[in-house]
């Protein structure tokens, strides 16, 4: 079979050097485009980030609770630069990458995605939307991740 159009579904795991290998292999033998993509994590999955009840009824992090001379708007903003910043590290990460892929002829972009949800299901969509030919993932013992697979992507 012929791929044009290979995605890579990185994680900080120590799988995700061995799927970006793979990928890496399978369009640079086809010839293919790469797409490497990477999912930030939900808000109340960032390490300082958990979901609490608010007077407004939004789900926020614990900063409410442990500096609670913090206003909403503070923890808003705290939290938009929590993502900011998470954006930033795996932007350059990826980017390290696709100059690694690029270096050795295959043409390569990448991507962060915020996974609002499942990544399995941001990680079907992006390939949806891309038109891959064949989507890359490792799996890091995760039970509802392996399950979002285990579907169709349709």
């Amino acid at each position: 079979m012929s791929y044009s159009k290979v995605l890579a579904a990185l994680d900080r795991s120590s799988q995700g050097e061995d799927v970006f290998e793979q990928a890496f292999d399978i369009a640079h033998t086809q010839k293919a485009e790469l797409l490497l993509i990477f999912c930030l994590p939900r808000l109340e999955q960032m390490p300082t980030v958990a979901t609490v009840e608010t007077t407004t009824g939004r789900g926020l992090h614990p900063l409410m609770r442990m500096y609670p001379s913090m206003t909403e708007k503070e923890v808003l903003q705290a939290t938009e630069q929590e993502i900011q910043t998470a954006r930033e590290q795996a932007e350059t990460w990826l980017h390290n990458y696709q100059k690694k892929a690029e270096d050795k002829g295959v043409r390569t972009q990448y991507k962060c995605v915020l996974a609002g949800g499942n990544p399995g299901q941001q990680i079907c969509k992006t390939a949806q939307e891309w038109n891959a030919d064949l989507a890359v993932v490792g799996r890091t013992g995760s039970h509802r991740f392996k399950r979002s697979f285990d579907r169709k992507c349709e």
